[in-house]
């Protein structure tokens, strides 16, 4: 019996042949904005944490957009009529296009982000000697897998809203917006509804900074910011 779910291997390598440079430009990027730095400059340690923390704005920039441009492209089809006809008609069943094309999106997705972090690994403290010498000791192992892991999460998080949005809606605007309203929803719901209950319920108070500190835990992507101080429970929240 054919599972509706069967993997359809001509389709994944056609969204590989036709989008393949997104992850080779994006890996070029965080190459050129992370490991040259380091290799030219003599307080390398200080760069790699600038890195690992959350403080690169290219880094972020790229953990934001590269999966929501993978999840958009992977389903780009749905929201064209004369490539509706053409893509049913491979050999396949819907559920085994939609997971091919899921996971031909998320490959993309992770290949950067793990390459990059691969080409890390020779700047953790036990060869960054130059850093040692200048006063700023660089990161171990552990801090990078923890960077590492954050990242992962986040990309992921923000890949299956951007994959769900594409799915739901009809055309790339309403996707787009789809997408933001889904990765914004729950921080703008808690911080309206704290500033709600502030407001008109008697004895409920909350400061302005302890509800947005709250809210950025809310979404992976901002935990970025202070990778290395990420509970494991909450990266185990947003994989569920």
């Amino acid at each position: 019996m054919k599972s509706c779910f069967s993997f359809s291997a001509p389709f994944f390598l056609t969204v590989h042949r036709k989008y393949g440079v997104l992850p080779i430009v994006a890996t070029a990027i965080l190459i050129c904005t992370g490991v040259f730095p380091i290799l030219l400059l003599r307080d390398g340690g200080a760069l790699v944490w600038q890195a690992i923390n959350g403080k690169n704005p290219i880094f972020l920039g790229v953990t934001g957009l590269v999966p929501v441009i993978s999840g958009t492209i992977s389903f780009r089809f749905l929201h064209l009529r004369g490539a509706i006809p053409i893509i049913f008609s491979l050999p396949a069943s819907r559920g085994g296009l939609y997971l091919s094309g899921f996971t031909a999106g998320l490959s993309m997705t992770l290949i950067p982000f793990i390459v990059n972090a691969v080409a890390f690994l020779p700047f953790v403290s036990f060869t960054m000697k130059p850093a040692v010498q200048s006063g700023t000791l660089p990161p171990d192992i552990a801090n990078l897998l923890q960077w590492a892991l954050v990242t992962l999460t986040a990309v992921i998080f923000i890949y299956a809203l951007t994959v769900a949005a594409s799915v739901m809606s009809g055309n790339l605007l309403i996707s787009l917006v789809m997408d933001l309203f889904l990765n914004c929803a729950a921080p703008l719901v808690y911080v309206l509804g704290t500033a709600y209950f502030t407001s008109f319920l008697l004895g409920f108070g909350s400061s302005p900074m302890e509800t947005l500190e709250m809210a950025a835990r809310m979404h992976p992507l901002t935990l970025l910011t202070n990778a290395q101080h990420t509970p494991g429970w909450i990266l185990a929240v947003f994989c569920g």
